[in-house]
């Protein structure tokens, strides 16, 4: 029993070790505005991603959109 524990803890933790050094991958949603400026006419459902308030859907809106 010791020994299928062990196993269990052990696949667990290398689980959380593999998903913690996973790149953030935003949402299909913030990646396909990735680009887009304030001009754009879908602006208004776009810009909750314009996390630096800068008129333009960059790649910094995006890891911020998924570190928030």
């Amino acid at each position: 029993m010791k020994l299928l524990n062990r196993r269990i803890t052990n696949f667990l933790l290398s689980s959380l070790l593999i998903l913690s050094l996973m790149p953030l991958v935003p949402t299909p949603a913030a990646a396909a505005a990735y680009g887009l400026k304030s001009n754009s006419s879908s602006w208004n459902e776009i810009k909750v991603y314009d996390s630096n308030n800068d008129g333009e859907i960059s790649i910094v809106d995006l890891v911020n959109v998924e570190c928030s």
